[in-house]
């Protein structure tokens, strides 16, 4: 799959290079009256010659009818050669969609010709095309879900003694920058005058002695809500150390009597709390302390739209992000918000989802003073300029503020949230965008400053519409 590289949360594809295959197109219809010179207009090319399908014979049993794909009768699909760019329109100067990997198998809707496309407009479903080279294939489109993968790779923290070399000369002349926060991806290994080194999805080397392995990232994982006593909020435990436990006590009281210990991390159902607020009751002659507890709480829709799609509620005061369908709560999970410095705290609002990335590199901005570089972080959904909701494999103190602002989760929890919410996933798409006519799911992050936040985004000019058509 292709890498993403940003600066902060801007992201740039970069297109891999390769040896294509010819193509063959499909036969254009003639000419009409309409359109007499249709090739030369970018809005209006040439339509394919559609696949006629012969009428069902009176009496006989229905078979089920094999799609086609548009001027190739033989063929299951078309394997996309090159990665390309998806635009609203067959015309490189429209919106853009989406970005495709190259290897994907579509069943196109239509094969078109047109000026400022090279090769073909390819139509992957309604508003989306690409303008690619691509071949007849007899396997069937690409099943698999956008970045679907059992591993992300092996990851590694360069310590601040190590040095990177941007490529092999560099090794030999040792001129390479001293490490500043870098996480890096492994490509490969390879040994040079007797010290193993790290080859880096970027192409950089570093010296293995000064990497620390990370691995996979954390195996945390939230849960579904749970039908039983589903109009009462959650809560998930946390011990003071990971390995540790909580007491749950038979009253509310420091001193009394321990009747059971819970697990770190543990999701329990808040029955009530203590006069005094330090207590929470999770059962029978069973309290725990609040301070210990990170409670989600359920909240009304920010809007009338949001009652009949999904969505999701972050509390930034609690670390807790909840999802829902409507006004029905599916998922509960712990996230990792801003740090309380003023320059990394997560804004509050009601979003939509913007930009959604299966995976990409994230650097902080030129000249900050907290400079990182993060390789591989996947499952990114930008909902507020370089803000976004993704996955962290480097850490595992999710219910804890931890991020530069972003929103936090476990590998786990961000594969989740990433197919929870819209736009929709599609085969093989690298990149999915958001727009006030294809919008991306709402996101409330709120406070206790902020319970009801406003919008913000293309989500405000949203809500301005459906007030316009409702006064209407």
């Amino acid at each position: 799959m292709l890498p993403l590289v940003i600066v902060g949360c801007e992201s740039t594809p970069r297109v891999s290079r390769g040896t294509v295959e010819p193509i063959l197109y499909a036969r254009p219809v003639a000419k009409t009256h309409r359109n007499p010179t249709p090739s030369r207009s970018p809005t209006r090319p040439v339509a394919v010659t559609p696949v006629v399908r012969p009428a069902a014979t009176v009496g006989a049993v229905a078979k089920p009818v094999r799609r086609l794909v548009p001027g190739f009768p033989r063929a299951k699909s078309l394997r996309i050669l090159r990665s390309a760019k998806v635009y609203r329109e067959p015309n490189t100067r429209s919106e853009r969609r989406g970005y495709v990997v190259g290897g994907t198998r579509v069943m196109p809707l239509q094969l078109i010709k047109g000026d400022g496309c090279r090769h073909q407009w390819i139509e992957l479903r309604a508003s989306s095309w690409i303008c690619a080279r691509a071949r007849p294939s007899d396997r069937q489109p690409t099943s698999k879900l956008l970045g679907t993968r059992r591993s992300f790779g092996s990851f590694g923290r360069v310590r601040k003694s190590g040095v990177i070399y941007s490529s092999r000369l560099a090794v030999a002349a040792n001129t390479g920058r001293p490490a500043n926060g870098d996480t890096v991806r492994l490509r490969s290994l390879i040994t040079l005058n007797g010290t193993r080194y790290w080859i880096t999805r970027a192409g950089s080397y570093v010296a293995a002695k000064h990497v620390t392995y990370i691995g996979g990232g954390s195996r945390f994982g939230g849960s579904p809500w749970g039908t039983d006593n589903a109009e009462l909020p959650r809560a998930f435990v946390l011990a003071r150390k990971r390995k540790g436990r909580v007491s749950v006590r038979i009253k509310p009281h420091r001193r009394a009597r321990v009747a059971r210990r819970l697990a770190h991390r543990s999701l329990v159902v808040v029955h009530e709390t203590s006069a005094n607020g330090r207590w929470l009751r999770i059962g029978d002659d069973a309290w725990v302390p609040a301070r210990r507890a990170r409670i989600a709480r359920i909240v009304e829709p920010p809007s009338a739209r949001a009652a009949n799609e999904r969505w999701v509620d972050v509390d930034v005061s609690q670390q807790v992000l909840v999802a829902y369908e409507g006004k029905t709560p599916v998922y509960v999970t712990l996230v990792s918000s801003g740090k309380w410095k003023r320059s990394h705290r997560t804004p509050a609002g009601v979003f939509r989802v913007k930009r959604k990335v299966a995976q990409t590199t994230m650097r902080s901005r030129p000249g900050a003073d907290d400079v990182y570089s993060v390789a591989g972080v996947p499952w990114v959904l930008y909902f507020h300029g370089n803000y976004a909701i993704h996955g962290a494999y480097w850490h595992n103190g999710f219910g804890y503020r931890r991020s530069h602002g972003c929103i936090n989760l476990s590998p786990r929890d961000a594969r989740y949230v990433f197919g929870f919410l819209g736009p929709e996933e599609l085969p093989g798409w690298w990149t999915l965008r958001g727009s006030v006519e294809f919008p991306g799911s709402i996101v409330q992050i709120r406070t206790r400053r902020y319970p009801r936040p406003r919008f913000r985004g293309y989500a405000r000019t949203i809500k301005r519409r459906a007030g316009t058509v409702a006064a209407r």
